[in-house]
């Protein structure tokens, strides 16, 4: 019996044991929560054309030979349309406007494409943008919310052109100036 006893006493034991040993660990253990909230803010993106003047004409030499066809003109504010003749050497229209950033991101150029020269052509007819400051355009300029920069864009016959065309050039001339997000 006494075999028994000391068994009996043994289990009582052991289980008395376990039970310490839950309440301890449940004693030594500690539950963290984390709450909180997180707000998306509404942003807005709005790159456009603004605030177009009237162009200057420079005329190559003779007093009246640039001709402005069509008065430019900005629509939905991401297109500018012109349409002009440059009859001699040294003719050149120039388009002065601003570049604004209405929205609350801010923005760079990551790619500027100029198109529609013809071959024939291409060393004599120019276009490009410059900041009015004379800059030139370029990939990697930042554009700041809320921020506008005027720009220029120059429509040129070259006046060091050697030859003239015997009939009219029709030329389709495009730029793509692409903005993306900072």
């Amino acid at each position: 019996m006494e075999k028994r006893g000391f068994r009996t006493v043994a289990v009582i034991a052991l289980c008395l044991s376990v039970l310490g040993l839950s309440i301890g660990f449940a004693a030594l253990s500690q539950t963290l929560l984390v709450n909180g909230t997180g707000t998306v803010k509404g942003n807005t993106w709005d790159i456009k054309f603004t605030d177009l003047s009237t162009p200057t004409l420079v005329n190559g030499g003779l007093k009246g030979t640039a001709i402005i066809e069509t008065p430019a003109s900005i629509s939905t504010g991401t297109t500018m349309t012109f349409d002009v003749s440059l009859v001699l050497p040294g003719d050149k229209v120039v388009y002065d406007f601003k570049v604004t950033n209405s929205g609350t991101i801010p923005a760079k150029i990551t790619n500027v494409v100029l198109s529609g020269v013809s071959a024939a052509l291409a060393k004599d007819v120019n276009y490009y943008f410059t900041y009015t400051s004379g800059t030139a355009l370029a990939i990697g300029d930042t554009l700041a919310a809320g921020e506008s920069k005027g720009l220029k864009l120059t429509v040129e016959f070259d006046q060091d052109a050697d030859t003239l065309p015997a009939t009219d050039v029709e030329l389709s001339l495009g730029a793509t100036i692409v903005y993306a997000q900072q």
